[in-house]
């Protein structure tokens, strides 16, 4: 996924992934790859109701925002850095090119979105989501960055 960042705001790290509480035994992080269709479904509401939520607030606090011509823009930088400092095929930035010049894509509503799920970071019983946790990355941005995992190996 393209790299959205705010250098002027510190984030917070990583490292202490491993450090939780234990979870409630009733409520147990599962490989993405295992879940059912049953879980799989409750996953996709969980996601879709955060998506769903107001943002206003979190913006007033300051947390990221990035709008679609924001986004866009990133993504056009990041690949001219890519042009000059690696060997990309050029049949792959002539594909991305085309992508960035079709609106559609970047004509979106900012949504509340966690930003990096993990296999650890949502919780289910038995009937579906229980939690979702390690909310870091938090930010208001493109809700397709929550989907992002999708598309990663694990």
């Amino acid at each position: 996924m393209y790299p959205l960042r705010d250098s002027s705001r510190p984030r917070r790290p990583r490292s202490g992934r491993g450090s939780e509480r234990p979870p409630d035994v009733h409520s147990l992080p599962r490989p993405f790859e295992s879940l059912d269709t049953s879980l799989c479904a409750s996953l996709g509401a969980a996601i879709a109701k955060i998506h769903c939520l107001k943002p206003d607030k979190l913006m007033e606090s300051g947390y990221q925002t990035f709008s679609g011509s924001a986004i866009r823009e990133e993504l056009k930088a990041w690949m001219d850095h890519l042009t000059i400092e690696r060997d990309i095929p050029r049949s792959i930035l002539n594909r991305w090119d085309q992508l960035i010049t079709v609106d559609a894509l970047w004509d979106f509503r900012a949504s509340l979105v966690h930003g990096d799920y993990r296999p650890n970071d949502v919780l289910f019983l038995d009937s579906g989501v229980s939690a979702i946790r390690n909310w870091e990355r938090l930010q208001i941005s493109d809700p397709a960055r929550d989907f992002a995992w999708l598309f990663e190996d694990s």
